[in-house]
């Protein structure tokens, strides 16, 4: 390996399967002589066929990314609520 092929070398995380299994994202890294620095970037793969595509911009100076993960999905518990007598619900006298 010459010292002009390191740009070449793409470090990859683990990837992070999307909610709905579509697709996935991984982090990619790699050095850059021009930043001086590792510049970082994150890729859109889809599962089900077709082309990665890059989502984030390279950002010289940015080293490796963190692994990407989605937000947990918010829950709603439904539980029933006592009735307010104010509002003429059961227990409401007239």
């Amino acid at each position: 390996m010459r010292a002009d092929q390191l740009p070449l070398l793409f470090t990859v995380g683990q990837p992070t399967v999307a909610p709905d299994g579509s697709f996935a994202v991984v982090s990619a890294t790699r050095p850059s002589f021009e930043a001086d620095a590792y510049t970082g970037q994150l890729w859109r793969i889809p599962l089900h066929g077709g082309a990665p595509t890059r989502i984030t911009p390279r950002l010289p100076g940015h080293g490796p990314r963190t692994q990407p993960r989605w937000p947990p999905p918010r829950v709603r518990a439904l539980r029933p609520r006592p009735a307010r007598p104010d509002l003429g619900g059961p227990g409401h006298r007239r």
